[in-house]
C-alpha cells in the first residue's frame, strides 16, 4: 500500500512535464525530488528525551511530511442557524492538503462527524450516484486527459458507519479527479485509524490559474482549529 508520501512523488513525477513553461517544469522537479526523499516519513518524528539525574536533554521534534511538503486547508458547512441544521449527509468536513506542484490530496477532516462518531466505518463507495461511479475515473496523457471534472460540492464518495448513518464526502474545491483511493473499499476502516495519512479519498488537481481563488474558498489550519475550538462543529 502506498502511503501518502508515495503517493505525493508518484503523482509529482507524473506532473514534472505538464506544463509549458522550463521554469514551471523547473520547480516541479524540485518539489518531486524533495518529495521523494521523505518518502515512508509520514508521521512526526522525534528524539526522546534524555534524563539522567538532574539533567535532561529537550525532546527535538521534526514536522511531519505533511507539515514540510503540504499546504493544509479545510472546507466546512457552517450553517448560519448552527451545525445541527444540517442533515448528516451534508457534513462536509474535508482537509485540502495542496502541494506546490498543484496537486491536491482529499482526506476527512477530524471534526468529520464519521471520524466523531463512536461507530466504525462500516464501507466507502466510489459510486456516488447510478451513473456515476469515481472509482472507474479514467485519465491518460500528461494534461490527465478524461479525468471527471469536480466542483466543491461534488460527491467523491459515500461513508456508511457500523450504526448504518451515511455520509457524503464532497470535494471541497474545483479541479480534475486524478485518482480516488481504492484501498478504502477494501479495508474501509482505514479511513478512520489513518484519516489523514494512508487514509486519504482522493486526489484532485486544480488548474494553475484557479490556485488563488481555491486557497480564497477555503479556512487555513488557524481558521479550521478556532472554529473547532468554538463550538462550531460536533
Amino acid at each position: 500500500m502506498e502511503s501518502l508520501a508515495e503517493v505525493g512523488t508518484r503523482l509529482g513525477e507524473e506532473k514534472n512535464t505538464s506544463y509549458d513553461s522550463p521554469e514551471e517544469n523547473s520547480d516541479i522537479k524540485n518539489d518531486s525530488s524533495e518529495m521523494h526523499n521523505a518518502t515512508d516519513m509520514m508521521h512526526t518524528e522525534q528524539i526522546g528525551t534524555l534524563q539522567v539525574g538532574d539533567f535532561q536533554k529537550e525532546c527535538k521534534f521534526y514536522p511531519s511530511v505533511v507539515e514540510r511538503y503540504f499546504s493544509q486547508y479545510y472546507s466546512m458547512n457552517i450553517p448560519a442557524l448552527g451545525f445541527a441544521t444540517l442533515p448528516f449527509s451534508e457534513q462536509n468536513h474535508v482537509r485540502v492538503l495542496m502541494h506546490s506542484n498543484k496537486l491536491c490530496i482529499i482526506t476527512l477532516a477530524p471534526s468529520h462527524p464519521s471520524l466523531t462518531s463512536k461507530s466504525g466505518i462500516k464501507s466507502v463507495s466510489f459510486r456516488v450516484t447510478d451513473k456515476c461511479d469515481r472509482s472507474r475515473n479514467v485519465v491518460s496523457g500528461k494534461r490527465k486527459r478524461g479525468a471527471q471534472w469536480l466542483n466543491p460540492e461534488s460527491p467523491l464518495c459515500i461513508v456508511t458507519t457500523n450504526d448504518d448513518a451515511a455520509y457524503t464526502v464532497r470535494s471541497g474545491i474545483r479541479g480534475n479527479l486524478v485518482e480516488v483511493n481504492e484501498k478504502l473499499v477494501e479495508n474501509p476502516a482505514l479511513l478512520k485509524e489513518k484519516h489523514d495519512t494512508d487514509g486519504y479519498i482522493a486526489v484532485v488537481m486544480i488548474k494553475l490559474d484557479e490556485r488563488a481563488q481555491t486557497i480564497e474558498g477555503l479556512m487555513d489550519k488557524t481558521e479550521y482549529e478556532n472554529n473547532c475550538a468554538s463550538g462550531v462543529t460536533s
